[in-house]
Formats: C-alpha cells, structure tokens, sequence
C-alpha cells in the first residue's frame, strides 16, 4: 500500500530510459494524431492509484518509472502542452508482481 501522496520527478526515480528495477510501473506517454497525425513521446503527469494517488513528472523523452509495491493499480495521464484530446491506458488497472515491472504505454489521441 502506498503511503501518503507524493509528486516525484522521473528524473529523482530512475534515469528513465530502459528500466532496471525489480518492482514498479513503468511505460510511455505517448500523442497520436494531432496536425502531423504521428505517434510521438510527449511529456506529461502520470496518476498511479491504489487507495493513495502517486504522481509522477514525465520529461521530454515520455518515459516513466514509479517504484511501487506489490498490488493492483490505476494508471492515468495527461500529456503537458497537448490540452485537447484524451489520454488512456489500454489496460488499467495493472497488477505488480513481486519482481516485476508492469509496463504501461499512455496513448493521448490528440485532435
């Protein structure tokens, strides 16, 4: 279970490109369409949730990392810069297991 609510920097958790950690979520936050109609990595917030909400900064490069316990989570996020438009996960919630990191990409289909 998480404890208490944090805002944390990728950059504070892991150097957030490829992921050497034993037990998280990690992932991408990714804009789709928009004026060029391309797939590209934005920055943006991440919402992990369990009873406890978990926010995490994601940098230019798109990637996060949050160290978690064990458990079933919600993920959510928003990409900066990118108002208009909807962001998803395609799975969620997502289950950590011991050892493990749950990868989640964040698609925001941008108008």
């Amino acid at each position: 279970m998480l404890l208490g609510t944090a805002t944390v920097s990728c950059l504070l958790l892991t150097s957030c490109i490829g992921w050497s950690h034993t037990r998280g979520i990690g992932g991408h936050i990714f804009a789709l369409g928009g004026p060029t109609g391309s797939r590209r990595l934005v920055a943006g917030t991440v919402q992990i949730s369990s009873g406890v909400e978990l926010t995490v900064e994601v940098g230019e490069d798109g990637t996060f990392y949050a160290a978690v316990p064990e458990g079933r989570y919600d993920v959510s996020g928003v990409a900066a810069r990118h108002t208009r438009g909807t962001c998803s996960a395609p799975v969620s919630p997502v289950t950590v297991l011991a050892d493990s990191t749950a990868t989640v990409d964040i698609i925001c289909q941008m108008r």
